[in-house]
């Protein structure tokens, strides 16, 4: 049995967590939302607000949609002040409004 072989119900549950993360498509998707609405970041926010309006990362304008990708992933630290008025006008709201969702 699985739980005698790793000696305690923790290590069962962390092995039963990466079994369904492989097989289960739907788990899957279940575990990167629970993901996307803990992640604290300005991307995590901007994520959950393009998200929240309906948006694609193409729908940006002159906001490339890789741009808002790399910004999402935490890979842009601070992103330039025209580049977040360009996301703010979109989202209909003010830079500093983001990162509150």
């Amino acid at each position: 049995m699985i739980v005698a072989a790793l000696g305690s119900k923790a290590h069962a549950s962390v092995g039963t967590d990466a079994i369904l993360y492989e097989l289960d498509p739907a788990y899957r998707r279940r575990a990167r939302q629970r993901e996307v609405t803990k992640d604290p970041s300005f991307g995590g926010a901007l994520r959950r607000l393009r998200l929240q309006e309906g948006l694609g990362r193409g729908d940006f304008g002159k906001v490339s949609d890789k741009t808002i990708a790399r910004i999402e992933r935490g890979e842009v630290g601070k992103p330039h002040a025209r580049t977040l008025a360009a996301i703010a006008r979109r989202l209909g709201g003010a830079p500093d409004e983001i990162r509150t969702f």
